[in-house]
């Protein structure tokens, strides 16, 4: 985007890889929120808006404000959906979808609950929130969200993998591979499966399990540095050194994350390669 001096960046929100750029864009100081609704946002360069007449475009919205988002995302909802409430919830909900991925969590979590109230089979929402809470250390209130979900939408796989993650996250590392083994078995191309059971393999000692499924994990989706830092330890750790190597370096050509993180990630690359055996 610097090469071809992008200045204005629209996102109609599709799949989960959108939230690589998505992430980017509200992190980074050269780049500003100018709009967002239920289906699309548009980000300007800091300083550019006058070079696509955003003086006749709708004002900023002020997304560090939960109050007014809240508001404004009510707005919305009711000029896309009128009366019909299932509509209703999924506008606030790819709204909330929008809001988390930028790191808005406060906001998201807002609307949400505003879409579970007024339609209780927003599976997304509920997913969301239980993600919220799972994140913030509230296990026992995270699995009653994820039950909840299950008991309005016992296919949706995803909630599925987090209450198994719960449940290893409690001991019972068993049931969560029992839990994640019958996820994948349905749903055999879901990285997401693959990249929960990689982790269970590794708290099980199973280094080897743990690098086959963040393989299987790569070939699924490769676009989640996370994802290569993981396998890049774990490759260290069975010295397969010149594969850990590939692996952290995938990891950093594709890092978006804090400064700090990558300066650990290019420090473990370094120890790695002083550590190898010269000819």
């Amino acid at each position: 985007m610097r090469e071809r001096g992008i200045s204005v960046v629209f996102v109609q929100y599709g799949t989960g890889d959108d939230s690589v750029l998505l992430q980017y864009l509200a992190q980074s100081p050269a780049w500003s929120l100018f709009y967002f609704d239920h289906a699309a946002c548009v980000f300007t360069r800091t300083g550019s808006e006058r070079e696509f007449g955003a003086g006749k475009a709708r004002a900023r919205v002020p997304w560090n404000n939960p109050d007014v988002v809240w508001q404004y995302a009510r707005k919305v909802a009711d000029e896309v959906a009128g009366i019909d409430k299932y509509a209703w919830g999924r506008a606030m909900g790819t709204m909330g979808n929008f809001l988390m991925v930028c790191g808005k969590t406060e906001a998201a979590e807002r609307l949400f609950n505003e879409a579970v109230a007024v339609n209780p089979r927003i599976s997304e929402a509920w997913m969301n929130l239980g993600v919220i809470e799972r994140n913030r250390g509230h296990l026992d209130r995270a699995l009653s969200l994820v039950n909840q979900l299950l008991a309005r939408n016992p296919y949706y796989y995803q909630a599925r993998l987090m209450r198994a993650e719960i449940e290893a996250a409690r001991g019972d590392v068993d049931t969560a591979v029992a839990e994640v083994e019958g996820v994948l078995w349905r749903v055999p191309h879901s990285a997401q499966g693959w990249f929960v059971r990689a982790q269970l393999a590794a708290r099980q000692g199973d280094r080897e399990k743990a690098i086959r499924c963040l393989q299987r994990v790569i070939a699924e989706r490769a676009d989640d540095p996370s994802v290569y830092w993981f396998l890049a330890r774990l490759l260290a750790g069975q010295g397969r050194t010149g594969e850990a190597a590939q692996a952290y370096e995938d990891c950093l050509r594709l890092w978006v994350g804090s400064p700090e993180k990558k300066e650990q990630i290019q420090g473990e690359l370094q120890k790695l390669r002083d550590s190898k055996p010269r000819p």
